[in-house]
């Protein structure tokens, strides 16, 4: 056996055309060949607001445990506490965001749906985040377009809480690893030089995720609710 794999091969290599397979796969994906290529985005060392305001990041509800360790009515009870008594209304304008893609990677929308103090108005957005965009860009853009608008928005309070139950994507800004986030660093950089900025998830609940989940559908089309 070590005889016989120390001797050459017997078969040949078989060559091939480089211009003829780059033609096969020119047919094969003829969807991206209109497409206008994005120069890839530098990594940052830091977080953008590494010498300024910074969002509070957290991931976790006190009292909620693991998965699948307490029932529903038990989570979205410790949920609905949690928020009224730490971002309450009458002083938080509230921002529900959501994205998602066809099959996690294709045909990306983001919804948005905003709650301001006192309950007294309301806003929804909903935007295509790309042909080839992945669950995670479409958490991200939808993050990223909240923020924006927050900033310029005439309702909106001092304080303001994001619930997003994208953990990837809030795991990632706390590391600043991901440079595919650098534009959503920026803009929440951008809305902190004005505002508290908190950003909880995940929140994994119907009660939470309906909101802007429902206009989140593909493409950022309105799906209607749920």
């Amino acid at each position: 056996m070590k005889d016989r794999l120390s001797q050459p091969t017997k078969g040949r290599l078989k060559r091939g055309s480089f211009i003829h397979q780059t033609r096969v796969l020119e047919r094969r994906h003829q969807d991206i060949l209109d497409q206008q290529p994005k120069d890839i985005p530098q990594y940052i060392e830091n977080p953008s607001w590494s010498d300024e305001g910074r969002p509070q990041i957290r991931c976790s509800i006190p009292g909620v445990g693991k998965k699948d360790s307490q029932i529903c009515a038990e989570l979205k009870s410790l949920t609905i506490e949690h928020i009224h008594n730490s971002y309450p209304q009458r002083q938080w304008t509230h921002v529900y965001t959501d994205g998602s893609a066809d099959q996690a990677v294709r045909s990306g929308g983001a919804g948005i749906y905003i709650k301001y103090p006192g309950g007294r108005e309301e806003e929804h957005i909903s935007l295509a985040t790309g042909l080839y965009s992945t669950n995670f860009k479409a958490e991200a853009v939808a993050l990223q377009t909240g923020a924006a608008h927050i900033e310029h928005s005439p309702l909106s309070s001092n304080n303001v809480v994001f619930f997003s139950d994208a953990k990837s994507v809030l795991q990632a800004l706390d590391t600043a690893r991901d440079k595919e986030l650098n534009d959503l660093s920026s803009a929440l950089t951008s809305l902190c030089r004005a505002h508290t900025v908190v950003l909880m998830g995940p929140l994994s609940l119907q009660h939470t995720r309906q909101r802007s989940r429902r206009y989140s559908g593909k493409g950022g089309h309105y799906e209607g609710p749920e």
